[in-house]
């Protein structure tokens, strides 16, 4: 496979995922510079290193910024004044260059693994934030959504709201929060109508928890019933 074919394979995966989960490329470089970051200072057992990925070029490259240093004790972060300006004429003791790296499986296994695994926590969050602002402005709201699981042991729901594509999310409808009959009379691919009742915030995601015994569902229900309530 020829270079240019690898850079259109990495760059058709990026884009493509980044596409699926709704999230913007520029947020999703962040988090593979910053798991690149941490997994080469847990590889050369360094205290700082900040790696960047330039996809603008063909193929995709990764550099890591160096230190300008007159004599180099830790090569895996620093570079001797006359090699740094091979790269930048202009560059002097103390500033910092940015060097290719050529050979990125000295990372090795371990390495890609924990890089692997930030990215992932890194996405999570992004995705978490992402749901958080575009439902958190619809707590009390009355909406539809499409019942995806019922959960057996707890009497909880799984619930789709938003739509059956990436644009929509799952919310939790617990046994607690529904009306005496719905587990029974709600099946897998039914509309639901529900109340936002309360969109959380956490560290690592968001969670949606929506209520059919909210009064402002009782209320809307009602108004549907009777309009002279709606017109009031």
């Amino acid at each position: 496979m020829k270079k240019n074919e690898k850079k259109e394979d990495f760059l058709g995966a990026l884009q493509a995922f980044v596409k699926e989960r709704g999230i913007p490329m520029e947020d999703t470089l962040k988090s593979l510079e910053k798991a690149l970051s941490l997994a080469y200072k847990k590889e050369f057992n360094v205290e700082a290193a900040e790696l960047c990925v330039d996809i603008e070029h063909t193929p995709a490259r990764i550099y890591l910024r160096k230190k300008v240093v007159e004599v180099v004790k830790a090569p895996s972060v620093e570079i001797s004044l006359e090699k740094a300006r091979e790269i930048d004429k202009r560059v002097g003791l103390d500033d910092y260059v940015k060097v290719e790296m050529v050979d990125t499986q000295n990372f090795g296994r371990v390495a890609a693994q924990n890089a692997r695994q930030v990215i992932i926590q890194e996405l999570r969050f992004a995705e978490g934030d992402k749901i958080y602002k575009k439902f958190a402005s619809q707590e009390q709201e009355v909406v539809w959504t499409v019942l995806t699981y019922k959960h057996p042991e707890s009497g909880d729901m799984t619930l789709r709201l938003g739509g059956e594509g990436p644009e929509g999310t799952n919310v939790w409808l617990p046994k607690s929060e529904q009306l005496p009959g719905d587990y029974e009379a709600f099946e897998v691919g039914d509309q639901v109508l529900v109340c936002v009742k309360e969109v959380r915030r956490s560290s690592r995601r968001s969670n949606i928890c929506v209520s059919r015994t909210h009064p402002n569902l009782v209320l809307h229900l009602f108004a549907v019933e009777v309009p002279e309530i709606k017109e009031a």
